[in-house]
């Protein structure tokens, strides 16, 4: 049951930050797809599974460099896949390059973010930890 709540855990934490990025995204003028029900869905499909991948971060038995580098091309392969299953325009011919770098650098922001919230609260936890320690409990 643990894991099934986990794995709910990690799908919402993408859902919410591929929504919030779609729409900084779209903030800057970039038009990806028309807003319709069934797109968001597939939005939100999209952002669950990207949001699963980052269970790779979790273990031990890779590197840093060797999960990050996973992460990142199944996020791209998963990126592509829904463009072509949707049939969203942002790939279309002569756009890869454009595509290419909004991806760099929604993937740039997203991991960022990431680790200054796994940092901040990796310092909250070793500050507990100490004031536990210093005051002898």
């Amino acid at each position: 049951m643990k894991a099934i709540k986990t794995l709910i855990v990690y799908a919402m934490y993408g859902i919410m930050v591929g929504a919030t990025m779609y729409l900084l995204v779209m903030m800057t003028g970039v038009h990806v797809f028309s807003v319709t029900p069934v797109n968001i869905v597939a939005l939100f499909v999209l952002s669950g599974l990207i949001g699963l991948l980052s269970r790779l971060f979790d273990g031990d038995r890779l590197s840093f460099i060797q999960q990050l580098s996973i992460h990142f091309v199944a996020t791209f392969v998963l990126v592509v896949a829904v463009n072509a299953v949707m049939h969203w325009h942002f790939l279309s011919t002569g756009t890869w390059l454009r595509f290419g770098l909004i991806f760099l650098a929604v993937y740039f922001i997203v991991w960022l973010g990431w680790y200054v919230q796994t940092r901040l609260t990796a310092d909250s936890m070793n500050a507990q930890l100490q004031a536990r320690q210093r005051d002898g409990k």
